[in-house]
């Protein structure tokens, strides 16, 4: 054979390599926000789950106890106190208790029967090595919200550290009384959602922390703990009041929610807050879960927090 006719190749041209590298680096440059979404959407997924598990939590504890528990009773500092005079402080399940919000009453009905026993209706009880206060559920953090806390507060301020966080919180239009414009309600399925158990909203997200002085720690950084019945704590939405506290008789309209703002910058404390892009999940009153997008307006989403306004929902909802 000819071996002029003969070809060999030692290896990649320079330009061939170069162009290799320059594939590798757009598909490296690709794979973090792929592997982000990929993250974000099993997180949406999460939180959902979470949020159905609580709505029929909710319906088990109705049917068991003649009635869903009030968004809170009593400051832990404070047992009986300023609420004492409410007829939930005087009977049914919340008599006596210290501390405790609907979240603490679920506790039994999403696996957390150990923790519910132990704290004996105190909130101060110690479980192990903290008390139960400050005791995290795993049920209650989202993995998508933006600081940190393992759990536990992300903000020291006020001495919040040592309490357990949550990023859900509960409609004081449905868990208190807004008729006499106190926290202290006491719903049940069969008879407190004349608009509809499937339009209504009982519970959705909110920020583990709140803020907007740029300062984690600092004063007017606020937190939403889910065993913490005092003001600017609570974990509710719809009170519409950064004390959390209701200004008086009378049914406000929910503010509309945020969707992922910066939590220490432009933070609404008086807003419910999504975790998620594109939205945010609640649970609704038929123990169903569901994520609503942000371009619903602020006039379905106040109605969709309304259990007995008689209004009809957008077609947005």
């Amino acid at each position: 054979m000819d071996d002029s006719r003969r070809t060999s190749r030692g290896g990649f041209t320079l330009i061939e390599l170069l162009v290799v590298i320059a594939i590798i680096a757009i598909l490296i440059g690709m794979l973090p926000p792929t592997v982000q979404k990929v993250r974000e959407a099993g997180n949406r997924v999460r939180c959902l789950n979470n949020l159905k598990q609580m709505g029929l939590g909710l319906h088990n504890l109705d049917q068991n106890e003649g009635g869903m528990p009030p968004l809170c009773v009593h400051d832990r500092d404070n047992p009986g106190g300023l609420q004492s005079t409410s007829r939930i402080a005087q009977a049914g399940p919340s008599q006596d208790a210290i501390g405790p919000t609907v979240f603490f009453w679920l506790l039994p009905y999403i696996e957390q029967q150990n923790l519910f026993n132990a704290a004996n209706r105190d909130m101060n009880t110690m479980v192990g090595m903290a008390p139960v206060y400050g005791t995290p559920v795993p049920m209650f953090p989202c993995p998508s919200h933006p600081a940190g806390g393992n759990g536990r507060s992300p903000t020291t301020n006020d001495g919040a550290g040592p309490w357990a966080a949550s990023n859900y919180a509960a409609n004081y239009l449905v868990f208190g009384d807004p008729s006499v414009g106190k926290l202290e309600g006491r719903p049940t399925i069969s008879a407190s959602f004349p608009d509809g158990t499937s339009n209504t909203i009982m519970i959705t997200e909110r920020y583990r922390a709140c803020g907007t002085g740029n300062d984690l720690n600092g004063s007017g950084t606020f937190g939403c703990l889910r065993a913490d019945s005092n003001t600017t704590w609570r974990p509710v939405v719809c009170v519409n009041n950064f004390e959390q506290m209701p200004a008086g008789p009378g049914y406000p309209s929910c503010n509309l929610f945020q969707v992922r703002p910066k939590f220490l910058e432009n933070c609404d404390t008086t807003r419910a807050r999504s975790t998620h892009p594109g939205g945010i999940p609640v649970c609704l009153a038929d123990g169903s879960a569901r994520f609503v997008g942000a371009n619903v307006s602020a006039v379905t989403w106040a109605r969709a927090c309304a259990p007995r306004d008689g209004l009809v929902i957008g077609n947005d909802w």
